[in-house]
């Protein structure tokens, strides 16, 4: 409706009654726009940017967590075999996740031969109990053949990603290589 005020405005001019009247609702259905904004982002938590580069490159991922049948899994066996392995944390609640997993399989199944590898460390808002069905079954169904293990409680590295899906890559010790892909 304001796009639709302000060429009625220009149409009509600016000494025309209507086009003042047309200017006034205009700057009133703007001014509501700004106040109902403001309100909306009052509640929004705000992410300051960081330089990968500067946060990440070089710190090592490391921890010990399960897989999603429960198997305790090392971080150092994961990336051992590996002269790269490609970190993914994901979700089954993240969409953009899922939806490159068939994709992520894929590349995985290629770059094995390669000496290279993808991890994924899935993070879930709810309790993994209430989830790891689900989850299963989004691996299965998009061809998942990579190991996928449950985010590692209280890991300040990988707790502080801002953002799913994000992607490290990994030399053979955990040392992260090169910027993240956010």
């Amino acid at each position: 409706p304001v796009g639709l005020v302000l060429m009625f405005i220009k149409i009509f001019g600016e000494d025309d009654e209507q086009a003042n009247a047309g200017r006034e609702k205009a700057r009133s259905e703007i001014e509501f726009c700004q106040a109902e904004m403001l309100k909306y982002l009052q509640g929004t938590e705000y992410v300051a940017p960081v330089d990968p580069d500067s946060t990440y490159v070089g710190q090592v991922i490391q921890f010990e967590s399960t897989d999603l049948d429960g198997n305790p899994v090392k971080s150092e066996d994961l990336f051992k075999d590996n002269e790269i392995t490609m970190v993914n944390l994901w979700g089954t609640w993240c969409p953009n996740c899922v939806n490159e997993l068939a994709e992520l399989a894929r590349i995985h199944t290629s770059l094995q031969e390669k000496g290279c590898g993808i991890v994924g460390i899935e993070f879930e808002e709810k309790p993994i109990e209430e989830v790891e069905e689900v989850a299963r079954a989004i691996m299965t169904a998009n061809g998942t053949n990579y190991p996928s293990v449950l985010m590692p409680a209280d890991n300040a590295l990988l707790n502080e990603v801002p953002a799913y899906p994000t992607t490290f890559f990994v030399d053979s010790t955990g040392a992260i290589v090169g910027e993240p892909i956010v």
